[in-house]
């Protein structure tokens, strides 16, 4: 067996017994269990891309592994600290995700219409979840605010860019960014809106499997080199 498959199994089971960790609110199991998940997608990577790495991913793949194990303490504020982290990682996103927008050529008169739908459809939903959280001060409003609307541009250009190309690339792109948005949606229903265990379990799901498919875009080649093959998906 390829040592990418046995990182990728490692991966995949810690993931999913955390997920049931928290299910049954083994929390000693998470903690043991929650560290190996990064590691071990870092590790595929690694194998995937010819034993090669990007800093940026190494820098990415902290901030989640910070976000992940700052999660599993309760003190608080965490939510904020996790927030911020998420941020940072969004940020960095946005900038390959735009990159790719404008080598693409995306950004032109004909494409403005779908662009503005994406975009403003985003911005409502951000609107009607910021409306969930009670106890929104100017400064935590302007904070979540600033979160959606880099969310909602990360997944308006991420959409267009597959849309408009059919690049793998572009579209592990797009996942990551779809899978940010079901996991920020879960995040707020249930901790905000209605506490039901259910919605916490998909929200670390996807998120645990949104990490797949941010290496897989980091490993994929160049543009100039893509091809429309979906068999390595």
């Amino acid at each position: 067996m390829k040592i990418s498959k046995v990182a990728l199994q490692l991966y995949s089971v810690a993931s999913i017994l955390t997920v049931i960790a928290v299910f049954f609110n083994w929390k000693w199991v998470e903690f043991i269990v929650k560290p190996i998940i990064i590691p071990a997608i870092f590790y595929y990577y690694t194998q995937i891309n010819k034993n090669r790495f990007e800093t940026i991913v190494v820098i990415l793949l902290i901030v989640n592994f910070a976000s992940d194990m700052i999660a599993v303490f309760d003190y608080e504020n965490k939510g904020e600290i996790v927030i911020a982290l998420n941020l940072i990682g969004n940020l960095i996103l946005s900038y390959f995700f735009i990159s790719d927008f404008f080598l693409l050529k995306n950004f032109d008169k004909h494409n403005l219409p779908q662009l503005s739908l994406f975009l403003i459809g985003f911005l409502i939903i951000t609107y009607f979840f910021l409306t969930l959280i009670p106890g929104l001060n100017v400064v935590k409003l302007f904070y979540y605010l600033v979160y959606g609307i880099i969310l909602s541009l990360m997944a308006t250009v991420t959409i267009q860019n597959y849309i408009t190309s059919n690049y793998i690339k572009c579209f592990y792109a797009m996942l990551v960014s779809i899978a940010f948005i079901f996991t920020d949606t879960f995040y707020v229903i249930y901790n905000f809106y209605l506490p039901m265990k259910i919605f916490l379990l998909f929200n670390l799901a996807i998120q645990f499997g949104s990490y797949y498919y941010l290496v897989k875009y980091f490993a994929a080649a160049p543009h100039n080199e893509l091809h429309n093959d979906r068999k390595s998906i």
